[in-house]
Parts: structure tokens; C-alpha cells; sequence
């Protein structure tokens, strides 16, 4: 029993941040979100106003063009980035010379990240 409530008391300080800095701005902007509210007028008083800001958006003209032209470019990447991957799978599947280094190139990136993230670490703790 001791030990459970140690936990509660170490983690205390990480709930009261993530509920400061998580859930209350979350619930504000959903409060606003169901507002008429301009903070830069003379008179900024919030109207509620139902769901007219979300109805707004989705029949706006130009944000159904920017969904389309969203949804196409989404669609053509995924397409495209899961042909590339496919070919090249089957590529390396393969024995040809250079097969290691290019395997070496390929996986690079994956493992850049890491490195540097615990190098700066190191360098900030000493």
C-alpha cells in the first residue's frame, strides 16, 4: 500500500501539469469553438451560437476545394510511397552487388534520429 501511494505522490506533479497545459486549453477552445466571438472588437462579448462555426466552414467554398485538393494529394503520396516501398522490398530482397551498402543508405535516416537526440542529451548533462 505504501509503495502505491509513493506512485500517486511522484506522479502528482505531471497530472496537475498535463491538466493545466492539456485539458483546460482543450475544453476553452471547444468552449469558443461554439461562440461568436471576435477578441479584437470594441465590444468582445462571446455569443453562443450553436454549431454556425462549423456549419460555416464546411459549406465554405474554399475549404471544400482545399479538402479536395487535400485528399488528392493524400491519396496520390500514399499511393506512390507504398509502390516505391513495395519495388524497392523486392529489390533488396535480391542478391546484387552493393546490396549492403545500399541497405546501409536506406536504414541511415532511421538511425540518425536517435543518435543525435542522445548526443545532445549527453553534451545538456555534462
Amino acid at each position: 500500500m505504501h509503495s502505491n501511494r509513493l506512485g500517486w505522490i511522484l506522479l502528482a506533479p505531471t497530472l496537475v501539469v498535463l491538466f493545466f497545459f492539456g485539458v483546460l486549453p482543450f475544453v476553452y477552445v471547444v468552449y469558443v469553438a461554439f461562440h461568436n466571438w471576435n477578441p479584437f472588437a470594441a465590444n468582445p462579448d462571446m455569443v453562443f451560437n450553436w454549431a454556425d462555426n462549423f456549419r460555416k466552414v464546411v459549406f465554405d467554398a474554399q475549404f471544400l476545394a482545399s479538402l479536395g485538393v487535400t485528399l488528392a494529394f493524400v491519396f496520390f503520396a500514399v499511393l506512390s510511397e507504398l509502390i516505391l516501398g513495395y519495388f524497392l522490398a523486392q529489390a533488396f530482397m535480391k542478391e546484387f552487388p552493393g546490396k549492403a551498402f545500399f541497405r546501409t543508405i536506406h536504414t541511415l535516416p532511421l538511425i540518425m534520429a536517435p543518435i543525435i537526440v542522445g548526443s545532445v542529451w549527453k553534451l545538456m548533462m555534462t
